[in-house]
């Protein structure tokens, strides 16, 4: 090989390492994030929050579910202390 392919290879070697790790850099936390949706949580008495992903802000948020109970629809986040809550601004959020 001369001078001229080799640095071809190292070119082409180098451009396949940086689309691999953008490719996997890039969905590896969307991808863990999708398998959690529509988990289910136990509560208490047949109780559920269900996982439903993160808002705008980027707060994980829950919807209530249970199959023999009446439940009031409403959004519950993840507060820091990993405590339910209905209030946003005590969520924990990324942003």
């Amino acid at each position: 090989m001369n001078l001229t392919q080799i640095k071809n290879t190292y070119v082409y070697l180098i451009f396949l390492i940086l689309k691999l790790l953008v490719l996997f850099g890039c969905t590896s936390n969307k991808f863990i994030d999708e398998t959690q949706l529509n988990k289910k949580i136990y509560i208490k008495d047949n109780f559920y929050l269900i996982y439903k992903g993160k808002d705008e802000d980027g707060c994980k948020y829950f919807l209530p579910y249970s199959k023999n109970k009446k439940i009031i629809n409403a959004i519950y986040f993840i507060s820091k202390k990993n405590k339910y809550t209905l209030d946003k601004s005590k969520a924990d959020c990324d942003n």
